[in-house]
Parts: C-alpha cells; sequence; structure tokens
C-alpha cells in the first residue's frame, strides 16, 4: 500500500528519508528546537513527494528540490560543521557579525515562513488567454551553425570590452547595457530554439547536433570565469527535454532517451568536476585583467591540482563543497540575520530607491560590504537569496508579500504554457527560458531589482529580434 501511494517517486523518497535520519543525527540530541524544526519541514518534504509526480518544470517541485538542497540539507550541515558556513575566509575580510546556533535556527523559521507564503501564492489562479501562435520550422543544420557564430562572436565581444565578469564592474562604453542585456536573452533563445528543433526531431544524430550551441556558450561562459554556465546550459536542456514529453506529448525513442540519459550523467559528473577548476582558473584570469594570451594552461591546470591536494581550510572555492556553498540557502540567510538580530534594519537599502537610483546600494552590496565585510575596493558581490534580499529590504512583511508574489506569477505563467501548449508548443522553450533566467536567479540569487528592471525587457527585446530572425532567414529558405 505505502509503494502505491508513492507511486514513481519511491527513489526520492527513499533519499529523502536518508537526509532525514542524517539530519536529526548531525543535531546530537543538544537542542529540541533544530529537532521540531527539520523533523516538521522533512516530513512535509516526504509527504509532498510521495502523493505527487514531481517535475523539474513545475515552479512548486523546482522550489522544493532547491531549497532542500539549500536548507534542507545546509540547516543539519552546517549546525553540525559551522566552519563551513561560509565560502569565504573569514580571516581575510572583517564580517559585522557573530552568528550562534539560535541564528541558524531563526534563519530555518525565516526561510519556512517565506516558503509558506510562496506556496501559498502558487493557489491564486487567474482566468488565462487562449493565445495562437507559432515559430517557423528551420533547417536544423543551417540554424546551428548560426547560433554556434553568433555565441562565439558575443562571447568574444563580451570579453573583450570585459562585459559583466567576475571581478570587472567597470563601464565599457556609454550605453553598453542596451547591447549587452538584449544579447543574453537573442543568444538564449537562438540556443534553445536549436535544442527545440533537435528534440522535436527525435533523431540522435540531430539532438546531438542542437546540443552544440548550448555546450558551446557553457564553456565560452567558463574561458571567461564564470561558473554557472554549465550548469545553466545543462538545467535549460534537462528541463526542456522533460517538458517536451511530458506536456508537449514529444514521442522519443527509447533508445534516444537512454542515450540522452546517459550522456546527461557523465556531464554532470564533467561539470562538478570542472566547476572547482573554473574557480581557481577565475583567480588567475582577473589577476591577468582577463588576458588569456598571459594564462598558461597547462600550469594552470598543475597549479589547480596542487592547490586542490593542499586545502586545509574550508573556505576555498575550489573545494569538494564548492559548487554546495555557491547554492543560495541558509548560508547565506545566516549572516543577513545574525547581523539583524537586534531588531535594526537599515536604511542605506531602500526598494524604491533601487528602482529608480541604478547606483544606490542594492542587497547585494550591502550584503557584501556592510555584512560580510569585504572591502569595497575588492570587485566582488555576494548573493544574499530572494528571500535574504526581501529580509534586507523590510523582514517579514517584505518576505511574507514578495515571496507570495512570486509564486502567484511564476504559477500563472506555467498553467498558462499548460493551457496553451495545444496550440503551440513552443510555448514550451519560452517558458524555460523565463523559468532559469528569471524565476531562478531572483530566488536563488536574489537579484530582485536588476531583473525588475533590466531583464524583462531584455527578454521582450531578445524575442522580438529572434522572432524576426528566424522568420527571416525562413523566407530566404522558401526563396531557395
Amino acid at each position: 500500500m505505502t509503494l502505491k501511494l508513492i507511486g514513481s517517486n519511491y527513489k526520492l523518497v527513499f533519499v529523502e528519508l536518508l537526509i532525514f535520519f542524517w539530519g536529526l543525527n548531525a543535531f546530537e540530541l543538544v537542542d529540541f528546537i533544530p529537532y521540531l524544526l527539520f523533523s516538521g519541514y522533512m516530513i512535509s518534504v516526504i509527504s509532498y513527494t510521495a502523493l505527487k509526480r514531481l517535475s523539474v518544470y513545475d515552479p512548486r517541485d523546482l522550489y522544493l528540490f532547491l531549497t532542500l538542497i539549500g536548507f534542507g540539507i545546509g540547516y543539519p550541515f552546517f549546525y553540525e560543521s559551522p566552519t563551513d558556513l561560509f565560502f569565504f575566509n573569514d580571516t581575510a575580510y572583517n564580517p559585522a557579525f557573530r552568528f550562534d546556533n539560535a541564528d541558524l535556527d531563526f534563519s530555518f523559521i525565516l526561510f519556512l515562513f517565506s516558503s509558506l507564503f510562496f506556496y501559498l501564492g502558487t493557489l491564486v489562479r487567474f482566468k488565462l488567454a487562449l493565445i495562437k501562435f507559432s515559430v517557423p520550422v528551420l533547417n536544423l543544420k543551417t540554424i546551428t551553425i548560426m547560433s554556434t557564430i553568433f555565441v562565439v562572436v558575443f562571447s568574444l565581444f563580451r570579453l573583450y570590452f570585459k562585459i559583466n565578469l567576475p571581478g570587472y564592474n567597470e563601464i565599457a562604453f556609454p550605453f553598453v547595457g542596451y547591447i549587452y542585456n538584449p544579447g543574453i536573452y537573442l543568444v538564449n533563445f537562438l540556443i534553445i530554439f536549436c535544442l527545440y528543433l533537435g528534440f522535436k526531431s527525435v533523431k540522435l544524430s540531430y539532438v546531438l547536433i542542437s546540443l552544440i550551441p548550448a555546450t558551446v556558450n557553457g564553456l565560452a561562459m567558463g574561458l571567461m570565469g564564470i561558473k554557472s554556465g554549465l550548469i545553466y546550459s545543462f538545467i535549460v536542456i534537462c528541463v526542456l527535454f522533460q517538458m517536451l514529453i511530458k506536456i508537449g506529448g514529444l514521442n522519443m525513442g527509447k533508445r534516444v532517451r537512454s542515450s540522452l540519459i546517459f550522456m546527461g550523467f557523465f556531464a554532470l559528473i564533467f561539470i562538478s568536476i570542472v566547476y572547482s577548476l573554473i574557480g581557481y582558473y577565475r583567480l588567475i584570469l582577473m589577476i591577468n585583467d582577463y588576458d588569456l594570451s598571459q594564462i598558461n594552461f597547462y600550469d594552470l591546470i598543475l597549479g589547480f591540482v596542487n592547490s586542490f591536494q593542499s586545502i586545509d581550510d574550508s573556505f576555498s572555492d575550489s573545494d569538494n563543497f564548492a559548487i554546495f556553498k555557491r547554492i543560495a540557502g541558509i548560508n547565506y540567510l545566516v549572516p543577513i540575520v545574525s547581523y539583524f538580530k537586534d531588531g535594526f534594519f537599515t536604511t542605506e537599502v531602500s526598494l524604491i530607491r533601487n528602482i529608480y537610483d541604478v547606483y544606490s546600494v542594492n542587497p547585494e552590496m550591502y550584503l557584501t560590504n556592510s555584512i560580510l565585510g569585504v572591502p569595497k575596493s575588492v570587485i566582488s558581490t555576494n548573493a544574499p537569496g530572494g528571500i535574504g534580499a526581501l529580509y534586507i529590504y523590510g523582514g517579514f512583511l517584505y518576505c511574507a508579500v514578495g515571496m507570495f508574489i512570486f509564486g502567484v506569477l511564476i504559477m500563472n505563467l506555467f498553467l498558462f504554457v499548460v493551457k496553451n501548449v495545444r496550440h503551440s508548443d513552443f510555448f514550451i522553450p519560452l517558458y524555460v527560458i523565463i523559468l532559469i533566467q528569471l524565476f531562478l536567479p531572483v530566488i536563488l540569487e536574489g537579484t530582485i531589482i536588476n531583473f525588475l528592471k533590466y531583464n524583462i525587457s531584455s527578454f521582450i527585446i531578445g524575442f522580438i529580434l529572434f522572432y524576426y530572425l528566424v522568420n527571416f532567414i525562413a523566407f530566404f529558405q522558401r526563396v531557395k
């Protein structure tokens, strides 16, 4: 009866049970509150998993997956090993907070409180319209070649002018954002369009061809010292693949699906290894002012291996927990909660001011410089996460209202896609871009205002450019 109830999620439930019992053991009966909080959370997660068929594209399930890592695992992990809480070396900086286990407990309560309002927001339903929309079907090889060239050219343009690169925030030239921001979305649209055509062909050779632009883009971002490039490319491929099958009704053969799952497994291992290498490489890149000609890649790899073997602290960005520590969870929320635990909230950071003044202090800057104590001479910012950013803006009230609004918007967008997919399954790749490029950064990074001000408008402009570009290509195909 239990197995029948759990259904196809029994493996995930088993993993969650292991996390549950490991988490209880991590607290070592030192306090009743962590046991109560963690037990209630994990029982809720396990029950939710057992009763619902989960998917990576449903915003409710995706939020659960991500927060299970950042908070569900992070809470007992950092309770057991508090010195591993931060990825930066606190001996090099001057953090303006001191935390204890009570702050860790309060941070977890704040997460539960905010998540409750997020899920309440997903219960709100709007009356959604039916829209007929389509894009022309292009020759896959032609659009793949064009997209790959565009990815390479745009990456070189970004590297040459040092646009939005880690540790570099100088403005390359006036109005650079009017080119860069829509250009990012145009690249994303071309990449996902290739994937869309490749998956729709249901041929393994075509699918492999369609993966080229996404792979090149991820590697190019890694070459620029951006560690998230390969991860985001991997997530986009996985989400689009599952959505086209589950919602779009794509009938892909067992051989193709098995091959893709097999390659995905090895891609995940590759990304896990390369992630730490890029972290080390980025430091060398910044030291050399992004001049690739000054970097000896053979010495770079040897230096990385030596540094990896000699790591004796937990603050390195190249250690075994590099990816885990970069997932904005409780490790980013504790400094904020600890800093404000006396009930003081800053007037230096204002939601209204951030909207009209691009140079005003935002939550990322405030967390980095005022809370973590990173000198302003060090060009770096740290993501507070969506909950952390809202808490900096205005405490519990902002967390409740903000997470509720996020839940309402993303859930109704998802339902809109489900409703309109029978008219055009191209709504699926559009939704995937919004989910990965807008929803995830807001929730995980907390870059709320930047995405409200720039990314939504850039998304629209990028899509218009993409739409007219593919129709222009389709016109010449018909002429021939």
